[in-house]
């Protein structure tokens, strides 16, 4: 019962016969909305599809754009931004560059600092540079035309929209009923310029990200080349000191072993004249005497070399006397008178008979 009640209440409260009223009305003017769409489209078309000339003219001025882009890239892929040089070696050159009025006193100048580098590989290095900063120019006026004619084209989708407001606020009175469309094509159209905004302001920001990361890297590298100066210059100092602390100590070691070795001489020298201090000194009495009779021993020998010299000088001169003599007879195989008085000696004192000896059985007579 409650809930029939509740019905028969909202029935009664709700106006039915004015809503579909209003219901129909609605319905005929969307039908009259409809019917003239294809108006409001045609319009729309003429304005904004552009020529088939001016399409070409555009796809090739893109084209040509990209083909200036794509060799600034391609560019880039083949020698880097450096041309394959080092870091280090492209700051000084552009560090140079910027001092420098002609091309010579850069040579001269990078050489200074980079002696491994030719005249030629400067020289090279330096047309090198020149087509790239004008790549890159051309893409930078590239990137600026895009943004130019996505503004333009912005404007002029804001006119179109503009124009089919104008267009519907220049209806018919039925037409006026449906403003609510025109509003929301505007509405839309101040979304899309909303969306265009915030695309410009996020390639804006992208771009200062880009820059700011630049920097960041640039300031890095910076940073990283002194701490590598510094490692080098530190390096460099330690190994001095080490080799200067080592040159230290070798002439300590050799002075300490020079005093040693002094000192161990100075010792042996000491011990010497020490074991002749200690030894017994002869007695000058006994000297003397020693010194005496070695004179009168070499007194007695040159006597008996001066007795055995003269002999000879006599046996000489009696030799060639008798060479210079002349004999008549031969004493050829005759004993002498000193040999016959010596055998009768010993036939004297020998007992027994008589033997037959010759000169070599002859006790201390033979010839050896």
């Amino acid at each position: 019962m409650r809930l029939s009640q509740k019905i028969r209440d909202f029935k009664e409260s709700c106006q039915l016969q004015t809503l579909s009223q209003e219901q129909t009305a609605l319905e005929s003017d969307l039908r009259e909305f409809e019917s003239n769409l294809h108006k409001y489209e045609s319009a729309t078309g003429s304005v904004g599809k552009p020529t088939s000339a001016a399409s070409s003219s555009m796809e090739n001025k893109r084209r040509h754009d990209y083909k200036e882009i794509q060799d600034f890239h391609a560019l880039i892929a083949k020698t880097g931004h450096t041309n394959n040089w080092s870091d280090e070696d492209h700051l000084l050159f552009l560090k140079m560059r910027t001092k420098c009025d002609n091309i010579p006193a850069l040579v001269a100048a990078v050489q200074t600092k980079c002696l491994d580098l030719t005249a030629e590989t400067i020289v090279n290095h330096e047309a090198w540079y020149k087509v790239y900063l004008d790549l890159r120019e051309k893409q930078r006026s590239t990137i600026r035309e895009w943004r130019k004619q996505k503004e333009t084209e912005k404007i002029k989708k804001a006119r179109e929209g503009e124009m089919m407001i104008d267009i519907l606020e220049g209806a018919s009175p039925r037409e006026k009923v449906n403003s609510n469309i025109a509003e929301k094509v505007s509405r839309v159209t101040d979304n899309r310029k909303k969306d265009i905004k915030k695309t410009e302001d996020t390639i804006d920001d992208s771009a200062n990200r880009k820059k700011e990361l630049i920097r960041r890297w640039r300031m890095e590298k910076e940073n990283k080349r002194w701490m590598d100066e510094e490692q080098a210059r530190i390096l460099s100092e330690s190994k001095l000191a080490a080799e200067e602390k080592r040159k230290t100590e070798r002439f300590k070691r050799i002075q300490e072993a020079l005093v040693e070795y002094r000192e161990k001489k100075l010792v042996e020298s000491s011990s010497k004249i020490s074991e002749n201090v200690s030894r017994p000194k002869y007695n000058p009495m006994l000297m003397t005497a020693f010194r005496k009779q070695d004179e009168e021993y070499t007194n007695k020998r040159k006597n008996l070399i001066e007795r055995l010299r003269k002999p000879a000088r006599n046996r000489t001169t009696k030799m060639v006397k008798s060479q210079v003599a002349r004999r008549d007879y031969s004493t050829l195989m005759n004993s002498t008178k000193v040999w016959t008085e010596r055998c009768k000696r010993q036939d004297r004192n020998a007992k027994e008979p008589k033997k037959l000896q010759y000169i070599k059985d002859v006790p201390r007579l033979y010839v050896l």
